[in-house]
Formats: structure tokens, C-alpha cells, sequence
């Protein structure tokens, strides 16, 4: 490996929590997406390893606002680096991660027999710092 770059070690779902909603009303406007994406890391190996945790939360209090289901997934990805300063391939971790996340999403929502759920490509670093929501990584 050559040094100032990062490999991906691969993932793991950490969570999933679905649950349908039994007093959904179908509206004919549709339903606006409505999620939060949080994010968490650690530093091993002397800062040569990044321990990074993407997680998103769909349509929370479902019942409430009339969605038909909500849904909370977290996965956590390994990436390791030669150079001691991983910390600074933070953004670079997190946009290799995002994609994982939508595709489980996409995955949960068909096998619950609820119309597939496919996030939106996005910026996910400017959307973190704006939004700036922190998860624990295990």
C-alpha cells in the first residue's frame, strides 16, 4: 500500500429496526422523505486503522405523521492506512461507506414487501456538517 492512501477492510450492519406502521393512511400527494444521517468513528492502531459507523433513521414517529413505516440501520466500516494521520480521510471513508447504506436500505424496504426505498445520491459530508449527528461506534 502506498503511503497517503486508505483501503476499505469491509462492513458490517450493526442494526435494523423496522416497523410498520397499521394505521397508515395512503395519500395520494405522496410521501416526502424524511431521514437523518448520523456518523461516528474511533482511531485504532496508532492512527492507522478507522473505525467508521454510518447510520440513518427513516420516517421517525411514523404513526404520528401518518408514514407508513420507519427504520433505523447502522453499519460500521474498517479502513486502514499506512499513514498515521487516517483521520484526515475521514470524508473520503464516509462517501466510500454511503453506498452501502443506501443499498441496505433499499434491500430492508423490498424484503418488507413496502415499495423499495432508494435514498438519494447526496453530498453526505456536507450533509453531515450541517447536521452534524454523532452515533457510537461498537
Amino acid at each position: 500500500m502506498k503511503q497517503g492512501m486508505i483501503s476499505f477492510e469491509g462492513y458490517e450492519v450493526q442494526k435494523i429496526e423496522f416497523n410498520k406502521n397499521p394505521k397508515y393512511q395512503h395519500n395520494e400527494d405522496g410521501i416526502r422523505l424524511n431521514f437523518t444521517l448520523k456518523e461516528g468513528h474511533e482511531l485504532e492502531n496508532d492512527g492507522k486503522k478507522l473505525v467508521l459507523g454510518l447510520g440513518v433513521s427513516l420516517f421517525s414517529k411514523a404513526e404520528e405523521n401518518n408514514y407508513p413505516f420507519s427504520l433505523n440501520v447502522e453499519i460500521v466500516g474498517t479502513f486502514e492506512s499506512e499513514d498515521k494521520q487516517i483521520e484526515n480521510y475521514i470524508p473520503n471513508a464516509v462517501a466510500i461507506l454511503f453506498p452501502y447504506l443506501r443499498t441496505a436500505i433499499s434491500n430492508i424496504t423490498l424484503t418488507a414487501n413496502v415499495p423499495p426505498l432508494i435514498l438519494p445520491t447526496i453530498n453526505v459530508n456536507d450533509y453531515l456538517s450541517q447536521n452534524n449527528e454523532k452515533m457510537e461506534v461498537k
